[in-house]
C-alpha cells in the first residue's frame, strides 16, 4: 500500500469534514489520530487495475459516505474485474454505510461492469447512486436495502422492466432513471407501487415507448421530469390528470408540447365537464381543506349548497362561481330587484325547509347562502351565533 500517496488523499478529506475539527487540529494531534477507525467520509477515490483495495482501502471499515470511480486503464479485463470484486466486498463490510456512489468506466470512458453487492444488510444506507452495466435485475430485487430513500441509476442497461421491482422499497422518495438505465420498450409501475415516491426523473430512455401507471401507484408523486425520452408515445392518465403533480418535459416529440407543463394541468373537455354535470353534493369533513385560499366553481349546475367549511372558512381569500345559476337563484334575484321578497309563513321557496321570512331569507338559506358568497364573496359567519340566538 502507497501510504504517502493515499494519506495525503484520505488526510484532505478528513480536513475537510464538519465534525472532526480545523485543518490545524490535525496537523497538532496527526500522531494521535487513527485513520482507520475515525474515518468516516471517502469521497472521489479512484480505482483502477493496480489500485491498493484488498488489504489497503478495504482496512477502512466506518465510513459513512463513500464515493468510488473505477476505470479501466489498459486492456487487463480480469484484473480489472479482480479490483471490482474486492470493492463489492470491502462495500458490503461497511455496515455504517449512509450514502454510497459507485461509477465504473472503461477505456473509452463508456459506462462499464458493476460488481454484485449485496447491500441488504446496510440498515442506514439511504442514497445510492451506481453508474455502469448491471448483469441482471436479481440485483435489484434481492439485493438493496429497504431504508433506501434515494436511488440513482445510469447506464445500467437493465433489459427487464425494474418498475415493479423498485416499486416495493417501502421508503424510497426519490428514483433517477437516467441514460440507458433501461432498455426495454415498456415500463409499469403496478398498483400500491411506490408508496411515498415524491421526485421521479426519467432522462435518456430511448427506447422506452409506453409506460402504464396502474390505479394507487405513485400516490405521493409532486415532481415528475421526462427528458429525451423520444419514443414515449403519451403520459399515463394517472398522472396526466394530477392536480398536484408538477411536470416538466424537455427534448420530447412535438405532441409533448400539448401536455401542460404546470401544476394543476388538465384536460377539463375529457375530464372536468363529466364531473361537473353530475355533481349534486360536495361534502367537506371538518379540517378538510384548512389550508385552501383560492377557489372556483364552475358550470356545476346541479351542485345544491356549498359546504359548510368553505362557507364559514377564514382562510378562503377567493372563491369564485361561473355558470352556476339556477332557476331558483334567478327568482330569488328577481325578486330583489322588483322588491317582492314575500313574508310570513309561506315555506321558503328556495329549500323548503323552513316558513319564508327575512332572516330566514338573508342569514339562515343555505342556497341563498351561497348567493350572497357568490355575487358579493359575503361571509355570514355570525349566522350560527345568530340562528343559536333565535333558535
Amino acid at each position: 500500500m502507497d501510504l504517502p500517496r493515499v494519506s495525503s488523499v484520505l488526510y484532505k478529506q478528513i480536513a475537510e469534514s464538519p465534525n472532526t475539527g480545523c485543518e490545524a487540529y490535525f496537523h497538532q494531534h496527526s500522531a494521535y489520530f487513527n485513520m482507520e477507525d475515525d474515518l468516516q467520509t471517502l469521497w472521489s477515490v479512484f480505482i483502477d487495475e493496480d489500485s491498493p483495495v484488498k488489504d489497503g482501502l478495504d482496512s477502512l471499515i466506518n465510513l459513512t459516505r463513500l464515493g468510488v470511480t473505477s476505470r479501466l486503464m489498459s486492456s487487463r479485463e480480469e484484473a480489472m474485474l479482480s479490483q471490482l470484486k474486492a470493492v463489492a466486498d470491502w462495500v458490503e463490510k461497511l455496515k455504517l454505510l449512509q450514502s454510497l456512489r459507485f461509477k465504473s468506466f472503461d477505456k473509452q470512458g463508456k459506462p462499464w461492469q458493476l460488481p454484485k453487492m449485496d447491500l441488504t444488510g446496510h440498515t442506514d444506507l439511504s442514497s445510492l447512486y451506481l453508474l455502469g452495466r448491471i448483469a441482471e435485475n436479481n440485483f435489484l430485487a434481492s439485493m438493496l436495502p429497504e431504508a433506501l430513500t434515494e436511488l440513482t441509476l445510469s447506464g445500467s442497461r437493465l433489459s427487464e422492466d425494474p418498475m415493479p421491482t423498485l416499486g416495493k422499497l417501502p421508503k424510497l422518495r426519490i428514483l433517477r432513471l437516467f441514460w440507458e438505465s433501461f432498455l426495454g420498450n415498456h415500463m409499469r409501475c403496478p398498483s400500491g407501487g411506490f408508496p411515498q415516491l415524491r421526485i421521479l426523473k426519467l432522462w435518456k430512455l430511448e427506447k422506452l415507448k409506453g409506460w402504464k401507471v396502474e390505479k394507487g401507484a405513485l400516490s405521493d408523486l409532486i415532481d415528475l421530469e421526462i427528458r429525451s425520452c423520444q419514443n414515449l408515445e403519451k403520459l399515463p392518465d394517472e398522472l396526466r390528470y394530477s392536480r398536484t403533480l408538477q411536470k416538466k418535459f424537455s427534448d420530447m416529440p412535438g405532441e409533448w408540447g400539448n401536455v401542460r407543463n404546470d401544476r394543476f394541468a388538465f384536460n377539463e373537455e375529457e375530464l372536468g365537464s363529466q364531473i361537473r354535470e353530475k355533481l349534486e353534493e360536495c361534502e367537506v369533513e371538518n379540517r378538510a381543506l384548512s389550508d385552501l385560499i383560492d377557489s372556483e366553481i364552475r358550470s356545476c349546475q346541479n351542485l345544491k349548497k356549498l359546504p359548510d367549511p368553505l362557507l364559514y372558512s377564514r382562510a378562503l381569500q377567493k372563491l369564485e362561481f361561473s355558470n352556476v345559476l339556477r332557476e331558483w337563484e334567478k327568482t330569488f334575484l328577481l325578486k330583489i330587484v322588483s322588491d317582492e321578497l314575500l313574508k310570513g309563513s309561506k315555506d321558503c321557496p328556495f329549500c323548503g325547509a323552513e316558513p319564508e321570512s327575512a332572516v330566514h331569507l338573508f342569514f339562515l338559506c343555505e342556497p341563498v347562502k351561497m348567493i350572497w358568497f357568490a355575487k358579493w364573496v359575503l361571509r355570514l359567519n355570525f349566522s350560527q351565533t345568530f340562528q343559536s340566538q333565535i333558535g
